[in-house]
């Protein structure tokens, strides 16, 4: 399967499959390319020519805001509905959060560690997500969001791009972070990290915040910005992250969901 690229005279959308969430929900999975989009005013003839593409297809955008409100109506005429608003939070290492210490009751016997492999029961993890994308969409229960994020981690392939730090105790893994390294358009090197996650019987004692600490120690020297996004309603995770030095907010986006079955 390729992308889809739908063009008229004026106006052209771009959307980029994905293998992936094709396998998972069993439904031809694209993403809109905002930044090879390019609507106008006029866009009554792409939108008709769009329609029929998108049937029995699940569409997810990401839309920075303040970007083209054309391009939102647009999506909106083609029955994208909002899901949520995306936080991208980045670190700032001389702020008085990062270099805070944090009093911990971390319990004797955990090991904070750069993972070599993913260990067979770290996909459990993925069941401690609730406030996802995935987790907002009322097209999605409950239960296959969580696989998501349990199919993720267990199929997730270890690189020198994609790294795991893992949190255990007594063998198990109960917590993880993933970060995945790359160079934006200007040429920054990018830590972002995600697949932030700790057991729920393990919260509240400062594992979270050491593994994710030991996360940000790891890239700091193989990174130019260190970032770590969450959904604008996850209030929990954004006050952990800022409490960890994420004092800055580099990103909002909207984020549309249209399943066109």
């Amino acid at each position: 399967m390729r992308d889809i690229v739908v063009r008229d005279k004026n106006n052209q959308i771009r959307l980029k499959f994905l293998k992936w969430d094709t396998q998972f929900f069993g439904l031809k999975s694209f993403a809109v390319d905002t930044q090879r989009t390019n609507i106008n005013r006029s866009y009554q003839n792409l939108l008709r020519k769009t329609i029929p593409r998108m049937h029995s297809t699940f569409v997810s955008a990401k839309v920075p805001v303040g970007f083209s409100q054309t391009l939102i109506d647009f999506l909106f005429d083609l029955d994208f509905r909002y899901i949520g608003t995306a936080i991208l939070l980045e670190y700032v290492p001389n702020s008085d959060v990062a270099s805070r210490d944090i009093p911990c009751i971390t319990d004797k016997g955990v090991i904070i560690e750069k993972a070599t492999g993913v260990p067979k029961d770290a996909h459990m993890l993925g069941n401690e997500f609730k406030f996802s994308r995935f987790h907002l969409d009322k097209n999605i229960s409950q239960r296959k969001a969580d696989a998501v994020w349990v199919s993720y981690i267990r199929n997730l392939k270890l690189s020198s791009k994609e790294l795991l730090f893992v949190a255990r105790y007594k063998h198990t893994a109960i917590g993880a972070v993933v970060a995945k390294q790359y160079v934006s358009k200007k040429g920054e090197k990018i830590s972002n990290l995600f697949f932030v996650a700790v057991k729920r019987q393990y919260q509240k004692k400062c594992i979270g915040s050491q593994l994710i600490r030991y996360a940000i120690e790891w890239c700091t020297h193989r990174s130019d910005v260190i970032t770590v996004g969450t959904q604008a309603r996850n209030i929990k995770a954004l006050n952990f992250y800022i409490k960890n030095g994420f004092a800055r907010v580099r990103e909002t986006a909207m984020i549309l969901h249209k399943w066109g079955r």
